[in-house]
């Protein structure tokens, strides 16, 4: 199954498990790898090419986001 995924990025104390979780999520595709991204608490971020441009969507899930925030 071909996908557009061009990246996906997983925060973790363990750089072992952000690279597999990464690996993982990115063989599932975008859909299904968000899916499970959520369903697991994960912090991730994930960039789709849009079409045959040159263009990307970035999706993340509300860990992820939180990580962004700024500390209150």
């Amino acid at each position: 199954m071909r996908h557009g995924l061009a990246s996906v990025t997983v925060a973790h104390s363990r750089a072992e498990l952000a690279d597999a979780y990464a690996t993982a999520l990115m063989v599932l595709g975008p859909e299904e790898g968000y899916v499970v991204a959520q369903r697991l608490g994960l912090p991730a971020l994930f960039l789709e090419r849009i079409g045959q441009s040159q263009q990307l969507r970035e999706r993340v899930t509300p860990e992820f986001e939180q990580l962004r925030s700024p500390a209150r």
